[in-house]
């Protein structure tokens, strides 16, 4: 079944700016985790079902898929094998943490590179990779499928969630990094960025990505919630970019972008319409199966099914 398109009245203008088409996403992709609905495992915790809908039988394709999806992810996905999940001190679970009621949100204190940083984070478990693995490489042609699970999967592919995010959404907080893998230079030293709704950001009034100075947890938790954040262009944890999802929507004329500031080279920054467009996408993932992001992103290299 398609998904279904973003009506021309959910874009009219609005007093807020971008927040008619916040509505619009957040429709869109409600919409679309229902009427897609994959349950290929027994759901996890939060996740949705359709009350009385019958739970479709897996065709050999996707049961083909999924194993193979596992095999790939491994203990990968298992507790503690992220380094994000490695918390100096004891993690917190927020169940009310606003925009993401009813979901559990971890808190952790970490450290690596010999930075101690706090980020809070949703991970997905083996079985909701494998279940997102499953829609999106059934929604390109049947022969590149194989080649379309090792693209997400195969740690050894610079394309795959491991290499680009360890299959972690990032609520909001900081994420350590290597300089030169944040795109800060060619120096192996480590720095921190930040990151809101599994977008990177920074502070409107800073003019770096990338963060060097020493910060205390304390400054960390008053900085983790920006009034006016700069985005920039990968939604993680399918690392789909902006272009793509623009593409995708048939999103022009500057729907998801600002006038400025202007990347030197992807054009104007998107505004805070595509950090609550990649969260209710996540959302929808998590609750329903169905990584549309995720979706988009195949179908951009290997075409549609």
């Amino acid at each position: 079944m398609p998904y279904p398109s973003i009506p021309s009245s959910r874009l009219s203008k609005s007093r807020e700016p971008g927040a008619s088409l916040r509505h619009a996403a957040a429709i869109y992709l409600q919409t679309a985790a229902v009427v897609t609905l994959v349950c290929l495992s027994p759901p996890a915790l939060g996740q949705v079902q359709v009350p009385g809908a019958a739970v479709p039988t897996p065709t050999t394709e996707q049961l083909t898929i999924r194993r193979e999806a596992l095999r790939l992810i491994g203990r990968q996905a298992d507790p503690g094998q992220r380094y994000l999940d490695n918390c100096i001190e004891p993690a917190t679970i927020q169940n009310d943490l606003p925009g993401y009621e009813g979901v559990p949100v971890k808190r952790c204190v970490y450290r690596s590179g010999g930075l101690t940083s706090v980020v809070w984070s949703i991970m997905p478990s083996k079985d909701q990779l494998a279940d997102w693995t499953v829609a999106a490489c059934t929604s390109v042609p049947e022969a590149t499928a194989p080649d379309c699970v090792r693209f997400l999967l195969d740690r050894s592919k610079s394309t795959s969630i491991w290499q680009q995010n360890s299959g972690t959404y990032i609520v909001k907080g900081f994420v350590n990094e290597a300089a030169s893998g944040a795109g800060c230079g060619a120096a192996r030293e480590t720095v921190r960025v930040m990151f809101l709704h599994g977008v990177t950001v920074r502070e409107s009034h800073g003019s770096n990505l990338c963060r060097r100075d020493r910060l205390s947890i304390e400054e960390q938790e008053r900085l983790a919630d920006p009034e006016a954040p700069i985005a920039y262009f990968i939604a993680r944890p399918s690392s789909v970019s902006l272009a793509v999802v623009e593409e995708a929507l048939g999103f022009r004329d500057g729907q998801l972008r600002g006038s400025s500031p202007i990347h030197r080279s992807r054009g104007p920054h998107p505004t805070t319409a595509w950090l609550d467009l990649n969260r209710n996408n996540y959302l929808a993932a998590y609750m329903g199966g169905v990584d549309q992001f995720m979706i988009y992103r195949v179908q951009a290299v290997f075409g549609k099914r």
